[in-house]
């Protein structure tokens, strides 16, 4: 397994200086990470997540609500994405 990290503006193999870091930064704004193998997760499982995070927002727990905010359904809250990868790979974060 490679220590590469392939991201905007080219691969990453060793520690960036501050200077890197900021010109990568920029060179992310607008990426769309896309991951390949997509993982479905229901209705449910967004809304007890939105609850366990304190996510109030009704599109995170609304169908409707969600479809008026213009989305097809609901909306899973920003930080699911990490618990979702988590979930999959059996890695948890120890961060808060």
């Amino acid at each position: 397994m490679s220590n590469e990290l392939k991201v905007p503006g080219g691969s990453v193999k060793e520690k960036l200086t501050p200077q890197e870091v900021s010109e990568r930064t920029r060179a992310a704004v607008g990426y769309n990470y896309e991951y390949k193998n997509k993982y479905l997760v229901g209705r449910e499982k967004i809304r007890e997540f939105a609850l366990a995070i304190q996510a109030t927002d009704p599109i995170y727990h609304d169908v409707e609500a969600a479809r008026a905010a213009g989305y097809a359904d609901l909306v899973a809250p920003p930080s699911s994405s990490t618990w979702s990868a988590s979930s999959r790979t059996g890695r948890c974060s120890k961060r808060p």
